[in-house]
């Protein structure tokens, strides 16, 4: 199942709780990717917060546990966009979890983890979109190399974006810590008409107000440089 293309959006990445939440909407940002592992997706309030803020959302499967069922039941109480997942699944649990996905009418997305074509066959099996995710290329490629993108921008419907650079040592810190590779690679993304969100994908020591007011200077900020 393809995704839909629907606007750019700045977003962050968080578990589902209150008081984070909160500070997203007061700092302006609209959109979440809700991350889950086995005991967030067990919690019995988890659709309930989510219901009580007006983001749009995205779901990031668990990777330490299989449950399909709960992932999408939990992707279309919340009116998901979308599921990121890792290729983490064997063979036979494939056809499963694409079958939840078609059952609740939640597209999957796979995000690269060890590579950008490792995980090319699942794509093209189930005709599936990707989740590039920009840290996980640069620590692999040793740089932001802009000429991959021709090969994997058509079906790339979600990014992750951190303020990783090759060598710096801030992993899952907030894009604006890269802000002239963060430029460059939105720059980049809007020349080749990506609609989708934008991940800030930070760890929960930078999931601050002050951090995300940050962001979020940063980024409405990028309208004075033409993006």
């Amino acid at each position: 199942m393809k995704c839909n293309k629907t606007g750019l959006q700045l977003a962050a990445k968080s578990i589902p709780a209150y008081d984070i939440f909160s500070v997203l909407e007061d700092v302006g940002i609209k959109a979440v990717e809700v991350y889950t592992d086995v005991l967030q997706l067990n919690r019995p309030d988890i659709i309930d917060i989510c219901h009580d803020f007006n983001f749009d959302y995205a779901v990031h499967a668990p990777n330490d546990v299989y449950a399909p069922e709960k992932i999408f039941n939990l992707a279309k109480s919340i009116k998901a966009k979308l599921v990121v997942t890792h290729d983490i699944y064997w063979e036979d649990e494939w056809p499963e979890f694409i079958q939840s996905s078609m059952n609740s009418g939640i597209p999957i997305v796979i995000e690269n983890v060890d590579g950008t074509s490792t995980f090319q066959k699942i794509l093209r099996r189930y005709n599936l979109n990707r989740c590039l995710d920009f840290e996980h290329l640069i620590y692999q490629m040793g740089g932001f190399t802009p000429n991959i993108f021709a090969n994997i921008i058509a079906d790339t419907v979600h990014v992750h974006l951190t303020g990783y650079e090759h060598g710096n040592g801030k992993h899952h810190t907030h894009f604006y810590e890269a802000a002239k590779q963060s430029m460059e690679i939105l720059g980049f993304l809007k020349n080749y008409e990506y609609n989708g969100m934008i991940v800030s994908e930070a760890l929960p020591e930078y999931q601050t107000k002050e951090h995300f007011e940050k962001l979020v200077d940063f980024y409405t900020g990028l309208e004075d440089h033409g993006l």
